[in-house]
């Protein structure tokens, strides 16, 4: 049956009336889906480009905090890398100063090995000879004098390290 004569029934009137509210509450319901989509995905793309704002600022924050620490770590620690230089430096200078004593030292020994002991003995009678560690015969220490310049070596050398000792601590 064609339309026109359907819509002179009224039967055919009811139809299309029935049809027709189907169709607009479809077209209602499809239009406010299509719009509801729309809305729903505007939304989502703000929020999305809100996250992603906050998250490129909290990442340069970060970033710039780090940047900080590491400056104030940097001074920090080229402070005591220079301290551990000057350190060094005193305690190199400590080690040539304590070479330098044990040299004396040692030098003094070796002039006190090679001086002759004055043995001083009223008569030859009350001269006291001893046997050293090697068997050789060696005039009693009492009787041994040591040269004024080694001893005064020796002293100096003392005196230098123990100076030495007292500035570094």
């Amino acid at each position: 049956m064609p339309l026109s004569t359907l819509a002179q029934s009224e039967k055919g009137k009811k139809a299309i009336l029935f049809i027709e509210g189907y169709a607009v509450a479809f077209a209602l319901a499809l239009g406010g889906a299509v719009a509801g989509y729309a809305l729903s995905e505007y939304r989502l793309n703000s929020i999305l480009n809100q996250l992603i704002a906050d998250h490129q600022a909290e990442a340069q924050r970060l970033q710039d905090t780090n940047v900080r620490i590491l400056s104030a770590l940097t001074s920090r620690v080229q402070t005591a890398a220079q301290k551990v230089d000057e350190a060094g430096a005193k305690v190199a200078n400590a080690a040539d100063q304590s070479a330098q004593a044990a040299e004396t030292a040692k030098s003094a020994a070796s002039v006190m090995r090679t001086a002759r002991p004055v043995i001083i003995a009223p008569n030859p009678s009350q001269l006291i000879i001893t046997r050293n560690s090697r068997g050789t015969a060696a005039p009693d220490a009492a009787s041994a004098t040591v040269p004024e310049s080694a001893r005064a070596n020796l002293n100096n050398a003392i005196e230098r390290t123990n100076r030495k000792l007292l500035e570094h601590k």
